[in-house]
């Protein structure tokens, strides 16, 4: 078959058409896009603090012993959004550190450790969950279960856990 000059390729026309459905596809789906990595960061997070309590709890286990996840907005420590876990050694500073302050938005961009609550109808902050022994919680004060820690990327888009009194923990 014998080409023509003109049969070689795409025209100026085709090309910009063809580009200007890419950018558009592109333009529409980036928003839902960016929502999905966003969603994703914050179930990685929860994820992750659920694990953390998990470690905490089957440490008490193991060990025998009493040992927390502690949350940083304590007032006495100052340290907004960060927790670490500790282990009761008993003494005038009965808690020792099994690891060092962790913030979830460094890890997770934008995504916080927001609150330690009880469930009662009116909320108690709590600064703690802690774990005896048998892998119960033995947290000091706390009536009314489950205690539920909120993860969040802002007001909007926020999880929980839960923590059951026997043990038991939950991610919503």
């Amino acid at each position: 078959m014998i080409m023509s000059r003109h049969d070689r390729g795409f025209t100026l026309v085709e090309l910009v058409i063809a580009f200007s459905i890419v950018v558009t596809m592109v333009a529409v789906g980036m928003p839902v896009f960016t929502n999905v990595i966003a969603q994703r960061r914050l179930s990685s997070a929860v994820e992750r603090v659920a694990a953390d309590l998990r470690y905490v709890q089957s440490q008490a286990v193991m060990r025998n012993g009493t040992f927390r996840l502690h949350f940083g907005n304590d007032p006495a420590e100052g340290k907004p959004g960060q927790y670490r876990l500790e282990q009761n050694v008993g003494g005038a500073n009965p808690w020792s550190p099994l690891s060092g302050w962790f913030t979830l938005s460094t890890a997770y961009l934008e995504v916080t450790l927001q609150s330690i609550t009880d469930s009662a109808v009116i909320p108690v902050t709590l600064y703690e969950v802690r774990f005896g022994p048998q892998g119960s919680v033995t947290n000091t004060g706390t009536t009314t279960y489950p205690i539920v820690l909120t993860v969040a990327k802002s007001p909007l888009t926020a999880r929980t856990i839960k923590v059951m009194r026997a043990g038991p923990i939950r991610m919503s």
